[in-house]
């Protein structure tokens, strides 16, 4: 098998749904069952939602050989009858998890930043190693430089350069010796979020924005709250193919999620065989 790494960079808010909601919010985001900060998209979505994006652009046969067959459609009260041939497709879609995500700068020349932790890192180091995508070497010095981040009594890092001094009104100082305790993870996370990047132990106290919505249904009340994962988020979502197939490529937006009609859910989508090259797309 050849390993991808589709890269989903949101241009316009995302919902995904989870189980429900606990006080005023009903829709909150759904999340990764281990590490409940990170928001995610599950492997079942972004393999929906890659079909239906290439829905009548592909040959049929490479359709079915990349996402199998459709399950039948039968009406109620019907039986279900089994398509003429099934299988779920030979290219295999994993959980896209948001690696980064904008937290409000509250002192600095930008109005924003893009913000991982280390244990989402630590989760996407994991991940690769299990999945073969990468330098394994490179991959283990990174890793092995987060025991040396430079705290010191702040809740935020930030990349060299970054000219940003608290984020959220947390204290953010540059730290000269990031770049020199941690030239591999400096290196690798610049690979995976655009400079300037922060990152912190736990984005665990920093909620997910929501949102009031209107609903007419009579059934429920009219103004429901939904969270949502802010646009400018980066999701990485690693993709199995056969080794005689090549990639899939893209050339627009992908859908993900809830509420496309009014313009949620769109994203930037790159495969990637290397972050060597950054964004490219081989």
């Amino acid at each position: 098998m050849n390993a991808y790494l589709l890269r989903l960079e949101m241009l316009t808010d995302l919902h995904v749904g989870g189980e429900g909601g606990m006080g005023l919010v009903e829709n909150e985001a759904q999340r990764d069952s281990v590490i409940q900060d990170v928001p995610i998209i599950p492997g079942s979505g972004v393999k929906g939602a890659l079909r239906e994006h290439f829905a009548g652009k592909l040959a049929k046969e490479q359709e079915k050989l990349i996402f199998g067959y459709p399950p039948s459609q039968s009406k109620e009260g019907e039986s279900s009858k089994p398509p003429p041939q099934s299988g779920d497709g030979k290219y295999k879609f994993f959980d896209a998890f948001c690696v980064a995500r904008p937290l409000r700068v509250s002192k600095g020349n930008h109005a924003y930043v893009l913000t991982t932790s280390v244990e989402i890192i630590e989760h996407f180091f994991s991940l690769m190693l299990g999945v073969g995508f990468g330098n394994g070497t490179e991959i283990a010095a990174a890793r092995k430089e987060i025991a040396n981040l430079p705290w010191e009594n702040s809740k935020f890092l930030c990349s060299p350069g970054a000219e940003i001094q608290s984020i959220e009104g947390e204290n953010a100082p540059e730290t000269p010796t990031l770049a020199e305790n941690c030239p591999n993870l400096v290196a690798y996370i610049s690979k995976l979020i655009p400079k300037p990047w922060a990152i912190c132990q736990s984005l665990r106290p920093f909620d997910l924005p929501t949102r009031a919505r209107n609903c007419l249904d009579d059934k429920k009340r009219n103004l429901w709250y939904e969270e949502y994962v802010p646009h400018k988020s980066i999701f990485y979502a690693p993709m199995l193919t056969p080794d005689e197939e090549k990639h899939l490529s893209f050339n627009e937006p992908v859908q993900f999620g809830a509420n496309g009609s009014v313009g949620m859910g769109y994203a930037k989508v790159t495969c990637l065989n290397t972050l060597d090259a950054g964004e490219n797309q081989p």
